[in-house]
C-alpha cells in the first residue's frame, strides 16, 4: 500500500469519526450504531495493511497527527454516549413517579 493511500484512509476514518460525533449530538443513535460498525471495520483493515508495510517518517508524522484527532473524537464521543446513558437511566424513574 502506498503512503498516500494510507493517509487517505486515515483521513476518511477521521471524517467518519466526525460524522459519528454529529450523529451523537443530534440524537441519531441508530445511525451512530451503523457508523460505528463501519468505523471499526475500517480500523481493522487499516491496521492489517499497515502491519504489512513500512512507511517513511513523514507519513508516520502525518498519521500521528490524524491519530491524535481521532483520539480526541473518541473521547468526545464517549462523553456524548455517557450523557445519553444517563438520560436513558433517568427515564424509567421519571415514568414511575
Amino acid at each position: 500500500m502506498k503512503s498516500n493511500q494510507l493517509l487517505g484512509w486515515y483521513e476518511q476514518l477521521l471524517s467518519q469519526s466526525n460524522t459519528m460525533i454529529l450523529q451523537a449530538k443530534n440524537g441519531h443513535w441508530e445511525d451512530l450504531i451503523e457508523s460505528e460498525m463501519i468505523y471499526l471495520q475500517s480500523v481493522e483493515v487499516i491496521l492489517m495493511e499497515q502491519l504489512n508495510d513500512g512507511y517513511a517518517s513523514i507519513t508516520q508524522k502525518k498519521i500521528h497527527s490524524l491519530l491524535n484527532k481521532l483520539l480526541a473524537n473518541e473521547n468526545e464521543l464517549k462523553c456524548l454516549l455517557s450523557s445519553r446513558m444517563d438520560e436513558i437511566r433517568s427515564q424509567p424513574s421519571a415514568a414511575t413517579q
